[in-house]
């Protein structure tokens, strides 16, 4: 999902609520990915070294 996503039109999420998907960690530093638990949307938040 980019910055750029308005969440506009029929069927979108009327406000993206958060929720912690995934978590990984390695050698470089530690990558999470969030889920909005209305829509299903993904968001990633890379690691420094990405």
């Amino acid at each position: 999902m980019g910055l750029d996503d308005r969440n506009d039109g029929p069927g979108e999420c009327p406000g993206h609520v958060w929720v912690l998907h995934s978590l990984q960690f390695d050698l470089t530093g530690a990558r999470m990915s969030r889920q909005c638990r209305w829509c299903g949307a993904l968001a990633y938040a890379p690691s420094k070294n990405d």
